[in-house]
């Protein structure tokens, strides 16, 4: 087996979609690091982060870490654009609001039934576009995603958010998923209450 070496260095890029970026590092070329090589659940590194790299030591063209953890202290968990519990605050209120109209004989069964459905689907959806991002594969389009959420199934794209660290930082799309949340809030409380 190789002999390793531990570096320490500063990520000056990191493709956070793709899951990889390079640490500048005494001794040579930058060294290739690959989200896997960071342990679960330490959060999502980002360009500027202090980063300790265990290479495999010898004259090489390019440099790889096979393990790599990040130095300092850490926004926990990830970076995200809101924290946790307000997402399952709003799951529970929206799960809440639908169960008593549909309790009341205001709101059709088929639609909590559908919504339950897509947010299935929705969260699969996520999960295959985070596992492509990570693996460098063509990508689910966001306009996909986000007809999934707008048909219903935007409780399991937020869940998805949260549990996957997926689609969390990018404004625009945060800006548009919480406008179709607003719309197919505003849906249901149209289909329960306008015909009184």
């Amino acid at each position: 087996m190789a002999a390793t070496v531990a570096l320490e260095g500063v990520l000056v890029r990191w493709d956070d979609a793709r899951g990889f970026g390079f640490v500048e590092a005494p001794g040579g070329s930058d060294v290739f690091v690959h989200i896997t090589d960071f342990p679960r659940g330490t959060g999502r590194p980002a360009r500027g982060d202090r980063v300790q790299v265990v290479v495999a030591s010898g004259p090489t063209a390019r440099r790889k870490a096979v393990s790599a953890r990040l130095l300092g202290v850490r926004r926990m968990p990830g970076r995200r654009g809101y924290p946790s519990w307000v997402a399952v605050a709003v799951i529970a209120a929206s799960l809440g609001l639908a169960a008593a109209l549909a309790a009341e004989g205001l709101l059709p069964l088929w639609l909590p039934a559908l919504a339950a459905v897509m947010s299935v689907v929705t969260f699969a959806l996520y999960a295959a576009d985070k596992r492509a991002a990570v693996e460098g594969r063509w990508r689910i389009p966001e306009a996909t995603l986000l007809t999934a959420g707008l048909l219903g199934g935007w409780p399991g794209g937020l869940l998805a958010q949260q549990l996957l660290r997926h689609k969390t930082r990018k404004r625009s799309f945060l800006t548009v998923f919480w406008l179709t949340v607003v719309v197919d809030v505003a849906v249901v409380v149209g289909v329960a209450f306008g015909g009184r």
